[in-house]
């Protein structure tokens, strides 16, 4: 059975890596900006297309981020009991 504290720890290490994929869609952000392709063929994204995929993520990541929230509030609720 899981303590209390090790259900704390996992949920913040959800919140960590929440955060740390964060951070990489934001650099993403600079890196398509700058992106400049020589030629658009099958292989090779267009900027349009990679700024939809970054949208898509960060709708993903925000969904996550909401159930987290409904998760924690359980969790507070029951002491974070399992």
């Amino acid at each position: 059975m899981k303590t209390d504290n090790e259900a704390q720890e996992k949920y913040l290490a959800l919140v960590s890596a929440m955060d740390a994929v964060q951070e990489g869609l934001d650099e993403l952000d600079k890196v398509v900006k700058r992106m400049r392709p020589v030629s658009v063929n099958w292989r090779t994204r267009t900027t349009k297309e990679l700024q939809g995929l970054r949208r898509n993520a960060q709708a993903t990541l925000d969904d996550l981020r909401d159930t987290a929230k409904r998760y924690e509030a359980d969790m507070i609720a029951r002491e974070w009991r399992p």
